[in-house]
């Protein structure tokens, strides 16, 4: 069993951003046997792109990758170039790496990726 929430910083600590995620934790808590290790991630929410998102990408471009025998850069710059990152000019090419990119860049791109296993009949 696993959840995403978000949390907000207050004096004191973390608490969940909504009622809603307060819920989701209770009942997560609620859920979870004694002396039960989990592991916590912490990413602040920010206009960039997160690290979640490009571990996403990078997943999903993996799963392509080895599902069709294609090379992962190969993948990964198609993926770019479907959601619109590759700019070729007369003066050359320019490849928008994923660490420059922002959270909606990311969210573009993440759906090409998905979009593109689907269309394979690769599912997750």
């Amino acid at each position: 069993m696993s959840f995403t929430i978000k949390m907000k910083r207050v004096a004191g600590g973390l608490t969940p951003a909504s009622l809603a995620y307060k819920t989701l934790y209770r009942e997560f808590l609620s859920n979870l046997e004694p002396d039960t290790v989990i592991e916590v991630t912490f990413v602040p929410v920010t206009a960039e792109g997160t690290r979640p998102q490009v571990n996403k990408l990078h997943a999903t471009i993996r799963e392509i990758s080895n599902y069709t025998g294609q090379d992962f850069e190969d993948i990964k710059l198609y993926v770019k170039e479907k959601a619109g990152f590759v700019i070729i000019s007369s003066e050359g090419g320019e490849v928008k790496s994923f660490g420059d990119m922002s959270k909606e860049e990311l969210s573009s791109c993440i759906q090409v990726a998905v979009r593109l296993a689907d269309d394979l009949g690769i599912s997750f």
